[in-house]
């Protein structure tokens, strides 16, 4: 299996083991364009529908996070992780899993909100001197924070 698989697999164990109520896996984008830039949210439809509205909730809260460092991504978007195109279909981090030669053999989330988060590319210039700066760290992590109380209404 590809190593990118196999942590997507451990880091969706752990969630289970831990019981979790939620799921948010942070990424940085990357391309071998660096004017490549924008802000995409993944979750996978096989987890259940409440991923593609958690998924809204997150970018909505990290867009107006990136705002408050006067930062507007070209492009704010959720996806279903199965347009990536990786080999094996569905990320595993986000609970699928797979049989050997990645076959499909379902969500090991389904209920539980997952998203993988994606807010900026490290290759571009202008979005990487957002990641050197300590204040925007603060204001995604406030996004993070606003996105979770809002999906449990608090």
């Amino acid at each position: 299996m590809e190593l990118g698989y196999v942590q997507g697999y451990v880091h969706a164990s752990a969630a289970i083991a831990l019981d979790a109520d939620l799921l948010i896996s942070l990424h940085y984008n990357g391309s071998s364009d660096p004017a490549a830039a924008g802000m995409t949210i993944y979750y996978c439809d096989a987890g259940g529908e409440q991923n593609a509205q958690f998924a809204a909730v997150i970018r909505d809260a990290l867009v107006d996070a990136l705002a408050s460092v006067g930062y507007e991504p070209p492009y704010a978007v959720t996806a279903e992780d199965g347009t990536i195109g990786k080999a094996y279909g569905h990320l595993a981090t986000l609970g699928n899993a797979y049989d050997a030669p990645f076959v499909f053999a379902g969500n090991r989330l389904v209920g539980v909100p997952a998203v993988l988060t994606e807010p900026l590319f490290e290759t571009n210039p202008d979005e990487r001197a957002l990641l050197n700066d300590q204040s925007t760290y603060d204001a995604l992590a406030r996004g993070y924070l606003a996105a979770v109380n809002a999906w449990f209404g608090r």
